[in-house]
C-alpha cells in the first residue's frame, strides 16, 4: 500500500468519524430537541404532513349575518348579486332577469335604437317585482302614448331588493356613464329609505345612508397593515413547505444532521407563523376601534330627536330623486317617480282578516319605522310636485281593493299588486305626455349640441 493510498484512507476515515460522530450529537441533539429518538420515517412522514397541510385560516371567515351568499359589493352601487342563473340573476351587471340591450359602452347608437324604447325602474323590492312580474303590463299600457310611434316598449329592471337611495341615483349615472340609451325613468320607494335605516343601520351602528347590511358586506375586508401581516405569515407558510420539500428529497433525507436541522428551523418558522397569525388576530380587534370600524360604520351621524332623524331621511330621498331628474332632463330622459304604497298608511287598504294577519302582524321590524316616517315622506311627496319633479303619490292605490294585495308583513305585494301598480304608472306617465310634457330625447354623450 502506497504511502497516497494509506493517506488517502486515513482522511477519509477522519471525514467518516467526523461525520459520524456529527450524525450521532445530531441524533443526541434530536433527542432532546423533541423527546424522541431519532427515526428516519418519522421525520419524513413529520414533512409530509408539512407539505400536504391545509393551510389554517389566517382570518376568520366573514360573518354575513343576513346577506345572501349571492349578493357581492358592488364599488359604486353597494351591492349587487352574484350573475346565477338559479337566482334569476343571469345578466353580468348582477341585476335580476335578462336586461335588454341597452347600447352599452355606444357613443354613436345603432338602427336598432329607433326600433325601441327602453324604459328602466329603480327601487327596491316591490320596484323589482312589479318590473319582473308586470313588465308586459307595463309596456303594453305606455305603447299606447304617442310618443314612442312604433317602437317596441323594453323594461330594464334595474332594481334590487334593499336598495335605497342613494343607490337609485348611482344606479342611474352608473349606466348612463358606461353608455346605456334609456328612454324612460321610473323610480318607486319610498318605505327602504324610511324602514332600513332604522330598523337595521342604526341597530348595527351603521351610518343610515350606507346600504343595508353593510357591515357584514366588508366583514371580510381587511386594512393595509392587516394584509401586510397576512402577507408575511404566507411567506413563511410557503418557506416552510419549500423546505420540507428540499429536505425530502436527495441525500439529505437520509442523513441524521440534516434532518435536527431542518426539525430545528421548520419549528422556528412554525412559531413565527403561530406569532403572526396571533398578531393578525390582534390586528383584527384594533381595526374594529379604527380603520375596519369605521369601513363597516361609516361616518356618524345623529340627531337631537326621533323627528330630525326621519326629516333626514326623508330629506336625504328628496334630494336624491331631484338629482335623477336634473340628470334624466340633462341626458334627454322622461322620468318618472313614485312613492310605493304601505299597508301602514291609515285608510289606504279594506283589509280583510286574513289579510290583516299577514300584512299587519303584530311584531314586525319595519312596523314603527313605516308608520313614523310615512307622513313625513307623503309631504315630501307633495313638496318634489309642487317643486315641478314629476311625482306621483301612490299610497291610495289600493284604496278601492278589497282583494288581497299584500303577502307579507314587510311592504311586498301579490302578483295583482304588482299588475296594479305597473297599470298606474304607466297611465300616468302616458297622461303626462298628453298633457303636452316633451317626450324623451335621449342622446348619447358627445351627440348633443351645446347650449
Amino acid at each position: 500500500m502506497t504511502a497516497r493510498t494509506r493517506k488517502t484512507i486515513y482522511v477519509a476515515s477522519m471525514w467518516l468519524l467526523v461525520y459520524g460522530s456529527i450524525e450521532v450529537l445530531s441524533g443526541i441533539g434530536y433527542r432532546f430537541a423533541t423527546g424522541r429518538m431519532f427515526g428516519f420515517a418519522d421525520v419524513q412522514e413529520a414533512r409530509s404532513r408539512v407539505r400536504e397541510e391545509l393551510p389554517t385560516p389566517l382570518v376568520d371567515a366573514p360573518e354575513r349575518g343576513p346577506v345572501p351568499h349571492w349578493q357581492v359589493v358592488h364599488p359604486y352601487l353597494g351591492f349587487v348579486l352574484h350573475p346565477s342563473p338559479r337566482e334569476e340573476s343571469s345578466n353580468e351587471y348582477g341585476f335580476i332577469g335578462t336586461l335588454p340591450p341597452l347600447a352599452l359602452g355606444s357613443l354613436e347608437g345603432s338602427p336598432a335604437d329607433a326600433e325601441r324604447a327602453v324604459v328602466a325602474v329603480v327601487g327596491g323590492s316591490v320596484a323589482q317585482r312589479m318590473a319582473h312580474e308586470a313588465s308586459d303590463e307595463l309596456a303594453r299600457e305606455l305603447a299606447g302614448a304617442a310618443c314612442f310611434g312604433d317602437r317596441k316598449i323594453v323594461v330594464a329592471n334595474l332594481a334590487l331588493p334593499g336598495f335605497k337611495q342613494p343607490q337609485q341615483l348611482l344606479t342611474l349615472e352608473y349606466f348612463l356613464s358606461i353608455g346605456a340609451a334609456i328612454d324612460v325613468l321610473i323610480s318607486l320607494d319610498g318605505f327602504n329609505e324610511v324602514a332600513l335605516p332604522v330598523a337595521e343601520n342604526l341597530e348595527q351602528g351603521v351610518n343610515p345612508f350606507y346600504p343595508r347590511n353593510w357591515k357584514f358586506h366588508v366583514a371580510g375586508l381587511y386594512d393595509i397593515p392587516t394584509l401586510r401581516r397576512i402577507g408575511a405569515v404566507e411567506f413563511w407558510r410557503e418557506t416552510r413547505k419549500a423546505l420540507a420539500t428540499t429536505f425530502s428529497a436527495g441525500p439529505l433525507r437520509y442523513s441524521v444532521s440534516a434532518n435536527t436541522l431542518w426539525v430545528l428551523v421548520d419549528r422556528a418558522i412554525h412559531r413565527h407563523v403561530t406569532m403572526g397569525m396571533l398578531d393578525i388576530t390582534l390586528s383584527q380587534s384594533d381595526a374594529s376601534q379604527n380603520v375596519g370600524g369605521y369601513m363597516k360604520s361609516g361616518p356618524e351621524r345623529s340627531y337631537a330627536t326621533e323627528a330630525l332623524h326621519y326629516k333626514d331621511l326623508v330629506a336625504v330621498w328628496e334630494r336624491s330623486i331631484h338629482l335623477m331628474h336634473l340628470a334624466s332632463r340633462a341626458a334627454g330622459i322622461s322620468s318618472f317617480h313614485f312613492l310605493q304604497p304601505n299597508q301602514r298608511v291609515p285608510n289606504s287598504k279594506p283589509f280583510s282578516d286574513e289579510e290583516r294577519r299577514i300584512a299587519l302582524p303584530r311584531r314586525q321590524a319595519y312596523d314603527e319605522p313605516a308608520r313614523k316616517g310615512y307622513p313625513e315622506l307623503i309631504a315630501g311627496a307633495a313638496r318634489m310636485a309642487a317643486a315641478g319633479v314629476p311625482f306621483y303619490d301612490l299610497t291610495m292605490i289600493f284604496a278601492d281593493t278589497p282583494e288581497p294585495v299584500y303577502n307579507d308583513g314587510c311592504c311586498h305585494v301579490n302578483t295583482r299588486g304588482s299588475r296594479l301598480l305597473a297599470r298606474e304608472i304607466a297611465q300616468r306617465i302616458v297622461a303626462r305626455f298628453e298633457a303636452g310634457v316633451a317626450c324623451p330625447r335621449f342622446a348619447r354623450v358627445g351627440t348633443r349640441s351645446s347650449p
